[in-house]
């Protein structure tokens, strides 16, 4: 813990998260950091084991409040020290480092430059064979962002922690990698005060991605209690909390379906735990998404806190990783096309169709003589719901058909027709 020139006091601590298969503690611990005082939490790294955070000698004297944290971790048996620098209380994310030491246990010393930041050392010890060791990383300060070197990738992950009295709850959907790429969220602004869910769920929100019918989406969440008995007590009979994991349509803000759902009360707590994911592509192929998460409560006076999530490795790997599927919001059972919306229409219309299975789809508007005007669709569909905007702007006032040809992959097909009205 420091307190800067401003008197704002920084802390960062270790989240330890318990293994729920035999209760050990999972190498999968973050290092956490927080302005005191404010709404938005950090989580750093994986398999954490120490941390430390410090700033320079002439905070005081100059005015500064710059510095940086700094974590060991061991992650796939391979240890590694990491840095991040802050400015006024706030982590750069973009400023991620790893250092040339490698041991268990750090300590960070403060510097004394007039530029702030210049000579902060990070002291290592490495434990584990003889003859143990002491060794010291390179200058923080001349791997800052601020000397123009480039950082790694990172997987990122978003949030939030619930908490009433002593029983803290936590949600954090993270690391998901589309294609070998990393998807990061909507921008958070730490200004905010995210001491409200709805302010908090406003931004739990992926940027967009394209998913092929071979795109590889891994993602993970980190969930749970932190303290069993304090959960039971402040759930009570029928108290809860909620997540839900929906994917949206990018051009139209719908949502396309559910890919992860929970709802914890006194009798089915969980504790902390992380579990890797990969994600079938059937309903979202040939689409540009985006992934939503949505948390919900009926408990009151509750603290409420937006957690943001970093690492250099992506933790959705391994043998253990289990499947997940979109689940559409109402099964479909039935081919449909529906009435055009609106209708009458000037100059633009949106056209519905949906299918229960895969295949190919073709969808023509035509004259009332019968002439081709457009052809809107005409390309292999899996099953799901679908809309299409119809522009009309460049035609004649009058009536107007549109007809749909679905040939479905298991030999089931379907035609039909429906009528739709320009008026200028």
């Amino acid at each position: 813990m420091v307190i800067d020139a401003y008197e704002d006091c920084m802390a960062c601590w270790i989240d330890n998260i318990p293994n729920n298969e035999d209760g050990s503690w999972a190498q999968v611990d973050q290092m956490t950091f927080n302005l005191i005082g404010s709404s938005v939490f950090y989580y750093y790294g994986d398999g954490v084991q120490s941390c430390s955070l410090n700033l320079p000698d002439n905070n005081f004297n100059d005015g500064y409040a710059d510095g940086f944290a700094v974590w060991s971790q061991i992650y796939n048996g391979t240890w590694s020290n990491q840095s991040l620098f802050f400015e006024s209380g706030t982590p750069n994310n973009n400023d991620f480092r790893t250092l040339n030491t490698s041991g268990k246990y750090l300590q960070l010393a403060n510097g004394t430059d007039v530029d702030a930041i210049n000579n902060m050392y990070v002291s290592s010890f490495y434990p584990f064979t003889v003859p143990y060791y002491f060794s010291t990383s390179q200058d923080l300060g001349s791997m800052s962002i601020l000397f123009k070197t480039s950082p790694s990738p990172i997987s990122v992950g978003r949030g939030c922690n619930i908490s009433k009295g002593s029983a803290n709850f936590t949600y954090r959907f993270g690391d998901l990698n589309v294609d070998g790429k990393n998807i990061d969220f909507m921008n958070a602004p730490d200004t905010l005060n995210y001491r409200n869910l709805d302010r908090v769920d406003s931004v739990l929100e992926t940027q967009p991605f394209q998913v092929n019918a071979n795109s590889n989406i891994v993602f993970t969440e980190r969930s749970g209690f932190s303290d069993s008995a304090s959960a039971i007590h402040a759930l009570g009979d029928s108290g809860y909390i909620g997540y839900k994991v929906e994917a949206l349509d990018n051009a139209t803000g719908r949502v396309l379906g559910t890919i992860r759902e929970g709802k914890m009360t006194s009798t089915n707590l969980r504790p902390f735990k992380l579990v890797p994911y990969k994600l079938s592509t059937n309903g979202l192929t040939g689409k540009t998404v985006r992934i939503r998460i949505v948390l919900n409560t009926n408990l009151d006076s509750t603290n409420v806190s937006l957690a943001k999530c970093f690492a250099l490795e992506n933790a959705a790997t391994g043998s253990n990783i289990q499947s997940a599927s979109l689940q559409p919001i109402n099964a479909i059972t039935a081919f449909t096309l529906a009435q055009n919306y609106p209708n009458p229409f000037n100059p633009t219309t949106v056209i519905n169709y949906q299918l229960p299975i895969d295949g190919h789809v073709t969808l023509v508007v035509y004259d009332v003589l019968g002439r081709k005007v457009n052809t809107l669709v005409d390309a292999d569909k899996s099953a799901g719901s679908y809309e299409v905007n119809f522009d009309g702007r460049d035609l004649a006032s009058g009536v107007y058909f549109y007809r749909v040809d679905i040939h479905g992959s298991n030999g089931r097909d379907f035609s039909s027709t429906k009528k739709m009205l320009l008026v200028k």
